[in-house]
């Protein structure tokens, strides 16, 4: 059983992980490209 918590906790940290690097990521571009952003609005409008 105590693999299986193992196991658990590590893929918890993966995804955690994963998400905190996307959350960064698309905050670094946003704030170097705000442009995108409206483009993705006009055409979502459009």
């Amino acid at each position: 059983m105590k693999m299986f918590y193992a196991l658990v906790v590590i893929i918890m940290l993966i995804v955690i992980s994963m998400g905190v690097m996307g959350i960064v990521q698309a905050s670094k571009e946003g704030a170097r490209i705000p442009r995108d952003d409206g483009q993705g609005v006009h055409v979502r409008g459009d």
